[in-house]
């Protein structure tokens, strides 16, 4: 059910890679992960649209997901317990979209 969750996070976070401003629309395409101690944050960027960043970021039992630009529609994010989730893991999931991201024929 937590493998579950934080794919559905993921695959939300995919939804919103289109969703941005134009401003950077000089940029090349491209999926970039980096890691803190209570954090994982992955930027995509599109050209013609700009960036989308998702951070998710553990806070004791729980974990935050949020999106930078914010949907138009909704709630920026959602919150749901951690689990057996930990960096490494969030990271490794966030990895795998990027690396799909990327390289799109390799996804397949």
């Amino acid at each position: 059910m937590k493998k579950l969750m934080i794919l559905a996070a993921l695959g939300t976070a995919a939804l919103f890679t289109a969703c941005g401003d134009d401003s950077s629309s000089g940029a090349s395409a491209g999926c970039e992960v980096s890691a803190t101690d209570t954090a994982v944050k992955m930027v995509q960027s599109v050209p013609g649209y700009g960036e989308t960043t998702t951070t998710w970021t553990i806070d004791g039992d729980n974990i935050t997901i949020s999106y930078d630009p914010a949907p138009a529609e909704g709630e920026n994010g959602m919150t749901y317990p951690k689990g057996e989730q930990t960096i490494e893991t969030l990271k490794a999931a966030a990895d795998k979209t990027c690396e799909e991201f990327n390289n799109p024929s390799a996804a397949q």
